[in-house]
């Protein structure tokens, strides 16, 4: 019961938790926010397999899944 109230007591503190992207962002914008916000990079590059795979994606309708 003691471990159940500290938990709890943690989740009604206030907190500064930000998604790391919209979910009706494209999957390329998703992937871009990760690569910016997480990791720190630039940006992202897609080869033409991949911009082949993402627009697979796409076409059934997953594109709005989380990343």
């Amino acid at each position: 019961i003691a471990l159940a109230e500290k938990v709890l007591a943690a989740t009604e503190k206030p907190n500064n938790f930000n998604f790391t992207y919209e979910v009706e962002q494209s999957i390329p914008e998703k992937i871009e926010a990760i690569v910016k916000r997480v990791y720190g990079g630039d940006g992202v590059v897609f080869t033409g397999p991949a911009q082949k795979q993402l627009e697979e994606i796409e076409a059934l309708g997953l594109d709005k899944m989380p990343v």
